[in-house]
């Protein structure tokens, strides 16, 4: 029907040589209408910023479940800065990238390690003002059991928090207050020398 009108109407107004052009049925689209297939919308962005995570200072880079893939530093001093908080994915299971055993907690308030503490990694948060955080590892395999604690100067006498009450495949939690100022090193290391990827949660 929509053909027979649009052919009549041309016979009356003398459409010309470009009759044959509009020729589709109802309910098809016609494909000049929106500019062709040109111009798309580019999808995925750039730049590595995660969907629901923070931003890490590190140069981490987004992952499929919303963190940043940002592991920690295998000392203190390569530990990445947090301070604005994020979710990332580490592991303490990268011996070929130099990840090693350096730290272990024993005394104040964080937990021994068991027999022997494993592979560690650190983040680093420096607060302008004091401010509480709270941090929660989850490891991603069912067999690291992690150890999660934070201390003012790392290797010493300085924890300020630090727990390992969960077996392994468990999350640990941890809240501390960070001092105006002064740079709190967030280690997640493993219970009796254990080892694995890990999602951290850190949130001022």
């Amino acid at each position: 029907m929509k053909r027979l009108l649009i052919l009549s109407a041309c016979f009356f107004a003398g459409c010309g040589t470009s009759m044959g052009m509009i020729t589709q049925d109802a309910g098809q689209p016609d494909a000049s209408v929106g500019g062709g297939s040109g111009g798309g919308a580019a999808t995925g962005g750039g730049g590595g910023t995660a969907t629901g995570g923070g931003t890490a200072t590190g140069g981490g880079t987004a992952s499929d479940g919303g963190a940043v893939e940002l592991n920690g530093g295998n000392t203190c001093a390569t530990a990445p800065d947090v301070t604005a908080g994020g979710v990332f994915t580490g592991t303490t299971d990268a011996a070929d990238a130099g990840i090693t055993d350096d730290y272990g907690p024993s005394v104040g308030s964080c937990p021994s390690g068991g027999a022997a503490s494993g592979r560690d990694v650190a983040y680093a948060i420096t607060a302008a003002v004091t401010t509480s955080y709270t941090v929660t590892v989850t490891p991603l395999t069912g067999s690291f059991d992690p150890l999660l604690y934070a201390q003012l100067s790392c290797g010493t006498n300085a924890c300020i928090a630090g727990t390992t009450l969960n077996g392994p495949g468990q999350a640990e939690t941890i809240t501390f207050s960070a001092p105006a100022g002064q740079t709190v090193y967030v280690i997640v290391d493993g219970e009796l020398a254990s080892k694995g990827p890990f999602e951290i949660s850190i949130q001022p």
